[in-house]
């Protein structure tokens, strides 16, 4: 069964005093859980809530290895395939099957030798949340999104039809029976997150052309039962859903993605900074 953990930044970063500090700076407690390429990355962000969502995020999936797999925090660090997509490696470079592996999945972020060929996790995050899918068993794909207008001032139909050309015939249609402008906008934001998900299961990039994917609803009301093709061909090897999170009085809806002929299910379970926290202490200090 599919999982995905969520974490918000309130919680894990409670309301400090401002600071003129760079925000990498303010996060130096936390950074000697990581590894030396994610502390260099988090210290690249120049606003605090992107250094943050990129803090949570590595130390979330560091969370899920080490308190699902036992693979010790000091064990490993990411890498990134062509497309952009995480997977865990070894610290050291000594491990000989990590190339070999890559080559035979190269989209699968699972080729550390402690991890079974068949695990796969996804990261995606987006203004309060930082959420984390991973399956035992399937390739996984997960994307977050806040139901917002990401520009001031544009209305929903603005919005809507900037996206046109990523959209099916079938899912602009959909579309236009919105009762109202809100229901249009989830629903924008439910496609656009099942698209991602879908495409980020893959590891494919950014070029992927979201308009040969296509969701249909069969319910107006509800996101159950949905189906998918892939450039008209039926993705029936595929299992789909979306969730909604509610944070601050903000809906964010998350997509998800399995690759698997069964029904599945998804649990989702929220990570709060305390857990984090003690795992890697634990982790850390049974290696000592």
């Amino acid at each position: 069964m599919p999982q995905i953990l969520t974490a918000t930044l309130k919680s894990a970063f409670p309301a400090a005093p401002a600071t003129s500090l760079p925000p990498h700076e303010s996060l130096a407690p936390l950074l000697h859980l990581l590894d030396a390429d994610s502390a260099a990355k988090i210290a690249k962000f120049r606003l605090l809530e992107d250094a943050q969502r990129c803090c949570l995020g590595r130390l979330m999936t560091r969370y899920l290895l080490s308190s699902k797999l036992n693979l010790p925090w000091s064990s490993h660090k990411f890498a990134q395939t062509p497309a952009g997509r995480p997977y865990a490696v070894p610290t050291s470079p000594t491990d000989t099957t990590v190339e070999t592996r890559l080559t035979h999945e190269r989209a699968r972020p699972q080729i550390h030798r402690d991890l079974p060929l068949t695990f796969d996790f996804n990261l995606s995050h987006d203004s309060a949340y930082v959420v984390l899918a991973y399956s035992k068993t399937h390739k996984v794909g997960v994307d977050v999104m806040r139901v917002k207008i990401p520009w001031e001032g544009e209305t929903v139909n603005d919005f809507v039809d900037s996206l046109e050309d990523q959209l099916s015939l079938l899912e602009r249609r959909w579309l236009k029976t919105a009762a109202s402008p809100e229901v249009k906008l989830r629903r924008v934001f439910a496609l656009w997150t099942l698209k991602e998900a879908y495409t980020k299961a893959l590891g494919l990039g950014m070029g992927f052309d979201f308009a040969k994917i296509s969701f249909r609803f069969p319910h107006p009301d509800s996101w159950d039962g949905l189906e998918a093709t892939n450039d008209g061909v039926s993705l029936s090897g595929w299992k789909f859903g979306v969730l909604s999170l509610h944070e601050a009085g903000e809906e964010h809806l998350v997509g998800w993605a399995v690759q698997t002929d069964q029904y599945e299910s998804v649990n989702i379970a929220p990570v709060e900074m305390d857990d984090i926290l003690k795992d890697a202490e634990t982790s850390l200090q049974s290696m000592k």
